[in-house]
Formats: C-alpha cells, sequence, structure tokens
C-alpha cells in the first residue's frame, strides 16, 4: 500500500508538470497556430494520462530496484531518461527536419525542455520516497577493458541499425500513409530497392542511425552500474525507457496525421521493446557483478 502511495505521488507529479510546462512554452508562432488548428479528441486527456503513467512507472521501477541511493541515484536516472527521450528522439525530428516545416529548432529544444522538466520534478521525489527504504550496500562492480566495453556498445549500434530499418519498413513504410506523408507517392518499392535509394538519396542516415544506437547503448551504461539485483530486473528497466520513445506517440499531435501517427507508434513499441532486450542482453556481458 505505501508503495501504491509513493507512485501515486510521483504520478500526480509528474502529470501536473507535464501540462503546465506543456501550456506555458513560448514556442513558435507558426508552431502555435499549427497546434491550435488540431482538433483535440474527447479521449486526447486519456492518452495524456497514459503517457506520463508510462513515464512515472519507469521512474518508480528504477529508483525502487537499483541499489544507488540520494542525489547520485536522481542524477543517474534524470540523465538517462533525458537522453532517450527527449534528446535521442528529436534528433531523429532535426535529422528529418524537411518533412516538419512547422517546427523550427528552438521548437525543438523547448519540446526537450517540456520533457526534461517533469522529470526534474518527479525523479528526486521518488529518490527521497523510496532511498528511505534501502538497505542496500553499494554494488561491486569488476569493470571490464575499454576494448570489450567499445565492441558491446558498437554490437548496440548495429543493433539498433538493424531493428530500426527491418522494423521501420516492414511496419510503419507498408502503411501507404506513412509512404505518401513522408515521400508523396503511395508506391511500395521493396525492401532492399529501399535501402538502396535511402543510400542514393540521404546516404548519412546509415551512420546517423549507427550513432544513435550507440548513444542508445551509452545510456544504458548507467543503470548497468546502478547495481541490480538480477539480469530480468536490469532488462526490464532498459526496455521501460527505451519504450518511452514509443508511448508519446499515442497522444495525437499535429505533426502526424492520424494514421501515420498509429503507424509509427505500433512500429516504435514492437521494435524498441525488441531493441530493449537485445541491448539489456548485450550490456549485461560488459559488466561482471560479485553476489
Amino acid at each position: 500500500m505505501k508503495n501504491i502511495v509513493k507512485f501515486l505521488v510521483v504520478y500526480v507529479t509528474y502529470s501536473i508538470v507535464f501540462i503546465l510546462v506543456n501550456g506555458m512554452m513560448p514556442y513558435s508562432q507558426a508552431f502555435m497556430e499549427a497546434n491550435t488548428r488540431t482538433t483535440a479528441g474527447p479521449l486526447d486527456l486519456l492518452f495524456v494520462a497514459i503517457s506520463c503513467l508510462w513515464f512515472s512507472s519507469t521512474i518508480c521501477y528504477t529508483v525502487s530496484h537499483t541499489k544507488w541511493k540520494g542525489v547520485k541515484l536522481a542524477l543517474g536516472v534524470i540523465a538517462v531518461i533525458s537522453l532517450v527521450h527527449p534528446v535521442l528522439t528529436q534528433s531523429e525530428t532535426l535529422f528529418f527536419g524537411s518533412v516538419f516545416a512547422v517546427i523550427s529548432k528552438s521548437d525543438i529544444l523547448l519540446i526537450m525542455l517540456a520533457s526534461i522538466l517533469p522529470l526534474l520534478a518527479s525523479v528526486p521525489l521518488a529518490v527521497k520516497m523510496w532511498s528511505k527504504g534501502k538497505s542496500y550496500e553499494p554494488v561491486s562492480v569488476i569493470p571490464i577493458d575499454v576494448k570489450k566495453l567499445a565492441i558491446s556498445i558498437s554490437m548496440v549500434g548495429f543493433a539498433y541499425m538493424i531493428v530500426y530499418f527491418v522494423f521501420g519498413y516492414f511496419i510503419a513504410w507498408k502503411s501507404e500513409a506513412v509512404r505518401l506523408f513522408y515521400s508523396g507517392a503511395t508506391q511500395d518499392i521493396g525492401f532492399w530497392a529501399k535501402l538502396k535509394q535511402n543510400w542514393r538519396e540521404n546516404p548519412a542516415i546509415y551512420p546517423f542511425q549507427f550513432t544513435r544506437g550507440v548513444l542508445f547503448g551509452v545510456a544504458a551504461l548507467l543503470p548497468l552500474y546502478m547495481g541490480w539485483s538480477r539480469r530480468i530486473e536490469f532488462i526490464i528497466n532498459i526496455c521501460l525507457i527505451y519504450l518511452c520513445t514509443a508511448i508519446v506517440l499515442i497522444i495525437p499531435n499535429f505533426l502526424f496525421p492520424d494514421a501515420v501517427r498509429w503507424a509509427h507508434f505500433i512500429e516504435m513499441f514492437l521494435s524498441m521493446l525488441l531493441f530493449g532486450v537485445l541491448t539489456g542482453l548485450i550490456m549485461t556481458r560488459a559488466s561482471q557483478r560479485k553476489s
């Protein structure tokens, strides 16, 4: 019962700050006008509540299961979730900026800030409540050599690239609405032909997505060293954090038509779930813990 009350405190705090900061951010006039033209549906508030529920659950799971405590834990959780979402999420918005002409670079920075502020309000609160009940000793870690670590993170980068393009094509790109939104045409030229087309028209997408994958791996390093009793708990934590990038897509926005948004949600949820498991398996080999 105590844990339920703790969770509700974190959830209410996160939700209130999320709604307030998103309503008060000084976005550009074009951004505000486009957002105003978007018709709010009766389920919009429910979708916001679900998104906040996911982030709050991720925060509470992390702080209650890791062996770190206090300021170190709070800073670690804020840093990891902020890197995954919004930084790595919005970096893709910047990369495909030509598709989203209505949104400026300053708007993207404000979106990042609006996503980080609820973490700054709720994470220290969660840490303070759960740290009181912790009696763990600091975890003893035997770090691996730099070479093995670099190999593990590179493997995560390649895994992300494969997952990104496979799920992007066989789930999102199979939607006619998605093909029309990004290319202006509905023709499906096939998986390998699409990869070749990407190479001809936008070859930077390959090193860009590999780099994003590497940074996802870097983000997993900090939770790895926070101290987990069981490997499965760490893998669940990574999946929760990575899926934050997908769960925000349930909230309607003016950037994506609904058909495109839901196609991306399904693609992102399934791909990041698999990628989270793969990352967890790869990164747990990068450290050995004493029982």
